[in-house]
């Protein structure tokens, strides 16, 4: 057989970065993100069971404005990595607080073109963000694929980040992914974002 060639194709490119000296900023934040809570105690339920999440809009309330710019800032730097000929805007950002045994199901966020999300609070054991292949794909290929083979191309039919804090992810808006349940005494707190091409 001559010419043999592999390839891999549809890749899905995730950014992730670290907030430079986050923790500088990490304690008031969430002492803000608690007060938040207990004025709008009511919760949004999208993908959430457990847990408090903020309206869609809730981070863009007046008293997150030297957070938001924060995040802003570093948002900027991440999103050259996609090298878009066009501009973004930040239609929505929101707050979620898990405490023990609240978790996010399987989910996209459809209408958007990138999400996100800001890890602030992470206990020991509070679960993996994970993300998994998107229903189209047939992941019982990849399972039978050799182990090595696997690992040096980067087949996954699902894969585990282990969430840092003062961390942002971003991804591609249609890529499914979960919050494992929090297995810690303490909650998780992440910020959460949609990205739209202008």
């Amino acid at each position: 057989m001559n010419n043999i060639k592999s390839s891999f194709f549809l890749p899905s490119q995730i950014v992730s970065g670290e907030i430079e000296d986050f923790g500088d900023i990490k304690e008031e934040l969430i002492h803000l993100i608690y007060n938040y809570r207990n004025k709008y105690c009511k919760s949004e339920v999208i993908s959430n069971r457990g847990g408090w999440q903020s309206s869609r809009t809730g981070l863009f309330h007046e008293m997150f404005s030297k957070q938001i710019e924060v995040i802003k800032n570093n948002l900027s730097k991440l999103i050259r990595e996609y090298n878009f000929v066009v501009g973004l805007d930040i239609p929505s950002m929101w707050i979620n607080i898990n405490p023990k045994y609240s978790y996010n199901n399987r989910h996209t966020h459809p209408g958007a073109n990138i999400s996100g999300v800001l890890w602030v609070k992470i206990p020991e054991n509070s679960g993996d963000f994970v993300f998994e292949m998107p229903d189209s794909f047939d992941c019982f290929l990849i399972s039978n694929t050799n182990y090595k083979h696997k690992q040096n191309n980067n087949l996954h039919s699902a894969w585990n980040v282990k969430p840092k804090e003062g961390s942002i992810i971003l991804f591609p808006s249609y890529l499914p992914h979960y919050v494992e349940q929090n297995q810690s005494e303490e909650d998780r707190i992440s910020i959460s974002f949609n990205l739209i091409l202008k």
